[in-house]
């Protein structure tokens, strides 16, 4: 019961607040306004309401750790990994009390209304993006639970807007070093889209170094990632290496090292399983593989995104750099849901992995198409004839 009363203490002394000032800046309408509140009640219907917060156990973990570092002690899981790192993070946001669940669902929800402040205050959101951002389920759900998705959302967002955006290429790599703590897959997969990305770029004086510095990047988010999880025997080639830590991945997910554990055999095995998996990894779970609402919900949900995002995809882009930066965000979702599909098993799994690129890729190919329709507006009024 005490920890009810501090979470009310923090709910309307730091939170409510926070909404009703950035609503009064942002002069937002009062639907806007009704949803931000709507979802700020949805962080007391979820743990231990809709389901048991066992369920995502290592919210406790996040919790426990935050904990320490405002004891100024060490975490129980240390400081240099992604517990540690995203316990220290999450201890620095200035809310009252740090007791119980809620309370870092509450940080996790003030990341979400921030994100959505600085997005609106760059002119980053379209109409079609800004809706999405109050409406998509998963957001919903992961700004609304103790996990550290949020965090790793925040650096996926500024890390893209500086490179897409601003076009400061090397600033955005120095802002992605901390996803290799928080999700190192995630650094090695957005540093390896940037290096892409400088292939076909034309010009800069500085391109070749660039590269270098992201292909250094790229391989020491690979080995970060790798030997985190296990010792790599003597001899291991390529197809060993995934195939070991596919092994090691269906085991975390299924608990199980035999029962339906296919390996990959060659290369063209390789690229197989990436496309059947990019689609999985899209559309898991299957309507008929829900075993609960929430997987239902996530299963209609879905399907909704691939439409939507074909959709977009479908839209012309005129101007040849614009193209270029969409087909990087194309690119991001292609290998993304590829990497992840071959070696994700559990659908919560799942949904938490490809959430933040689902989320990076509306907001910024909207803010493309947006573009893309002003210039060409602009365009017309120069060229009437046109």
């Amino acid at each position: 019961m005490t920890n009810f009363f501090l979470d009310l203490i923090n709910l309307e002394f730091f939170v409510l607040l926070l909404v009703f000032t950035i609503s009064i800046i942002l002069k937002l309408k009062p639907l806007q306004l009704m949803l931000l509140i709507f979802h700020v009640i949805t962080i007391f219907l979820l743990n231990d309401v809709l389901f048991d917060s066992s369920y995502m156990g290592d919210q406790k973990r996040y919790l426990e750790a935050a904990k320490s570092v405002r004891l100024f002690q060490q975490p129980a899981d240390g400081f240099v990994n992604s517990v540690g790192i995203s316990g220290f993070l999450f201890s620095i946001f200035p809310i009252p009390f740090m007791i119980s669940i809620q309370s870092l669902s509450m940080i996790n929800f003030i990341i979400y209304l921030l994100l959505f402040f600085y997005l609106k205050k760059q002119n980053i959101f379209t109409y079609g993006s800004e809706i999405f951002y109050l409406l998509y389920p998963s957001l919903l759900l992961y700004s609304s639970v103790g996990l550290r998705e949020m965090l790793i959302l925040t650096f996926m967002i500024i890390v893209v807007y500086q490179f897409l955006v601003k076009d400061k290429y090397i600033f955005s790599v120095i802002c992605s070093l901390p996803l290799i703590f928080l999700k190192p897959q995630n650094f090695l997969i957005i540093n390896m889209c940037s290096t892409i990305f400088f292939f076909f770029k034309k010009g800069d004086s500085n391109k070749k170094i660039g590269i270098l510095f992201l292909i250094i990047l790229a391989f020491f988010g690979l080995k970060n990632l790798i030997l985190s999880r296990f010792t790599i025997p003597a001899g291991f080639g390529f197809i060993d290496v995934i195939n070991n830590y596919r092994n090691y991945m269906f085991f975390e997910d299924t608990r199980s090292y035999v029962e339906g554990y296919i390996p990959i055999n060659n290369f063209f095995d390789l690229f197989y399983q990436g496309a059947i998996g990019s689609f999985y990894m899209l559309l898991k779970p299957f309507p008929w593989q829900s075993s609960n609402p929430l997987q239902l919900v996530q299963s209609i949900e879905n399907i909704i995104i691939l439409f939507l995002m074909i959709f977009l995809v479908l839209k012309p882009i005129n101007f040849k750099t614009l193209r270029l930066k969409a087909n990087y965000l194309k690119m991001m979702i292609i290998i993304s849901m590829s990497i992840y599909g071959m070696v994700v098993f559990n659908f919560g799994s799942a949904s938490r992995y490809r959430f933040g690129f689902i989320v990076v890729f509306f907001i910024f190919y909207s803010y493309l198409l947006n573009k893309n329709r002003i210039n060409l507006l602009k365009y017309k009024s120069i060229n009437p004839n046109i």
